[in-house]
């Protein structure tokens, strides 16, 4: 039953948006009110509860379309609440508990969110990185194939095809611009980042290489690979692979580290500022432990 308790609470308070700033009355019409606009039980919603939340910038066609996904959504997080209550036996004491309880800890999030903002270091010199990985080599075991390479999908109908392998298999900077530009009026899918590590799966998914069983064994035998069917020519060129369980480049993991490195610096920066006010209210008797005994 708590956790049920709990579920109900989460979210009542976390799915709250916009349209739950509308104030809930639990009392009979006034007839000095407006005319409601809706009712859930015993519960009113009344014109006034909802000013100024509709801005005055819409035309009177989407204020009235926003008033009606308003009503719609009070009714149905009335309903909630309404079944929440005659399904379970929550004690008022324990509610009030756990309403404090998220309210401190999202005012406790915020502090360190501001602080963390203020005081973080977010420079991270190639050295760091550098050691971190070196360090850490284990956990940079590659569960998947990459590649750095070109792999280019042509229809069968695209023009100067000879043309097309000569610009694939030259290493000259030139050539590669020729190349870039010919994909970009032809290719069905083109990947010409032959200095970057990409996924193998990702690089030909949706084509026929996908369906090859044993790609380790594939990228160790081909440099070089062509395949066609029935609409298109599949081109592709391996400069260098590393397989699964081998170790990462460290070019390939260089933003994780990164993001580790900044993860690591923001769990000590709250960590010490914990400390920081725990001595300080110490050492100014901000606080007593009592004995048991």
């Amino acid at each position: 039953m708590r956790r049920n308790n709990l579920i109900v609470l989460s979210v009542l308070l976390i799915t709250f948006s916009a349209c739950d700033l509308i104030k809930m009355k639990e009392d009979a019409v006034d007839e000095n009110k407006q005319q409601p606009l809706a009712r859930v039980n015993s519960i009113y919603l009344y014109p006034e509860d909802v000013t100024g939340l509709i801005s005055a910038d819409l035309s009177p066609e989407d204020s009235a379309n926003r008033m009606t996904q308003m009503i719609n959504s009070w009714i149905r997080k009335q309903l909630v609440i309404s079944e929440a209550n005659s399904r379970l036996s929550l004690d008022e004491a324990e509610l009030e508990r756990r309403l404090l309880d998220y309210k401190y800890a999202l005012m406790i999030h915020e502090f360190e969110e501001q602080y963390v903002n203020r005081e973080l270091n977010k420079s991270i010199s190639p050295a760091e990185i550098n050691k971190y990985y070196n360090d850490h080599i284990d956990n940079f075991r590659l569960n998947q194939n990459i590649v750095k390479g070109i792999f280019v999908q042509l229809p069968k109908g695209a023009p100067n095809i000879n043309t097309f392998k000569r610009l694939l298999n030259s290493n000259d900077a030139k050539r590669h611009e020729e190349l870039v530009s010919y994909c970009h009026s032809y290719s069905k899918k083109a990947h010409l980042g032959d200095s970057s590590w990409v996924y193998f799966e990702q690089l030909v998914v949706g084509t026929p290489l996908q369906e090859i069983e044993d790609k380790g064994d594939f990228l160790k035998r081909y440099k070089y690979f062509e395949k066609e069917d029935d609409d298109n020519r599949y081109y592709l060129k391996i400069m260098e692979y590393r397989l699964i369980n081998e170790i990462s480049p460290i070019e390939f993991v260089w933003d994780e580290i990164e993001k580790i490195i900044l993860n690591k610096r923001k769990v000590k920066l709250v960590g010490d500022l914990e400390d920081e006010i725990y001595e300080r209210a110490e050492n100014n008797n901000d606080f007593e432990i009592y004995s048991n005994e």
